[in-house]
This record gives structure tokens, C-alpha cells and sequence, in this order.
């Protein structure tokens, strides 16, 4: 049982027991919760049978295919290095993956290009972009990011530095 379902329980016990008797707002208060606990406990022991399978193959696909998003901002070069360096140990296959490093609003060409010419030493699964004047901050690159996915992949997955 989950500690968040015990200490309702003891909480729920406790204002079962209290002197004076409880107002209404906690009565509906404690109600909903405890339907609210019924309804979780239901829904975990009858698993869904109409739900997606646990990992959803699109595209017509027979293995996943990772897209990997990293999107940075003004990231110091030895931060992107060893981001970028630990997705090229990798033992994936090449035509299973991709990497997208996508720069967001980094103004000062020297640190962006730094970026760029490191992605180009790495394997052809590694793509840079740099973009300028996007809105949403990390959110918004990670959109675009979206946007050059490969249409066959399975999987987007986002790296953070920090």
C-alpha cells in the first residue's frame, strides 16, 4: 500500500474518532477521498483490457525506432560534450535512432557553432539545429524538435543536462 493511501487512512480514522464531530465540508471532504481511494484500488486489481498495448509499435514497425531530443540554451561546450559523447556509446543500431541537439535563443555565435561542429564529429545519427527567437523556452524547442522527428519512430525521448 502506497504511503500516500496509509497516511489517508490514519488521517480518515483519526477524524472518524475526533470529538467534536466534523463539520460537513470535511464529512464531503473525507467522502470524496475515500471514493477516490476505492475507485484507485478498483481500477488496479481489473487491469484495462481496452488500453494500448504497454509499448505501441506505430507505423507499421516490427522494433522501436528512438527519437532522442536534446535541446539546449547558452550550454557550457563541455556539458553538450559529454551529453553528446554518452548517446554515441550507444550500441543501438544506426537505422533504430536518431539525435536531435537543437540550440535555442543562443545569441553568441562562438558558443552555438562550438556546438554545431562538435555534433559533426560524431556519427550520422546526430543532427544540430539552432534556432532563433523561439517562444515557450525549453517546451517550445522540444516542439520544434517534434516537428524534424523521423515520421517512423516510436519512441521521442528528451535529455537534460542539469
Amino acid at each position: 500500500m502506497a504511503s500516500s493511501t496509509s497516511v489517508f487512512l490514519v488521517a480518515l480514522l483519526l477524524c472518524l474518532l475526533a470529538r467534536p464531530p466534523l463539520t460537513p465540508v470535511v464529512r464531503v471532504s473525507l467522502a470524496v477521498q475515500a471514493g477516490a481511494l476505492v475507485a484507485r484500488v478498483l481500477s488496479a486489481a481489473r487491469p484495462d483490457a481496452t488500453g494500448p498495448p504497454p509499448y505501441p509499435i506505430s507505423s507499421g514497425a516490427t522494433r522501436p525506432i528512438f527519437s532522442v531530443h536534446i535541446a539546449i540554451n547558452n550550454e557550457p561546450p563541455e556539458v553538450v560534450a559529454a551529453k553528446t559523447a554518452a548517446l554515441a556509446r550507444q550500441t543501438w543500431s544506426p537505422q533504430d535512432h536518431e539525435i536531435i541537439v537543437i540550440d535555442n535563443n543562443t545569441a553568441d555565435p562562438a558558443l552555438w557553432q562550438l556546438a554545431d561542429r562538435l555534433i559533426a564529429t560524431l556519427r550520422p545519427q546526430f543532427r544540430f539545429v539552432h534556432v532563433m527567437h523561439v517562444r515557450g523556452a525549453k517546451a517550445g524547442t522540444l516542439n520544434i524538435a517534434l516537428t524534424m522527428t523521423r515520421p517512423d519512430a516510436t519512441h521521442v525521448v528528451t535529455v537534460d543536462g542539469y
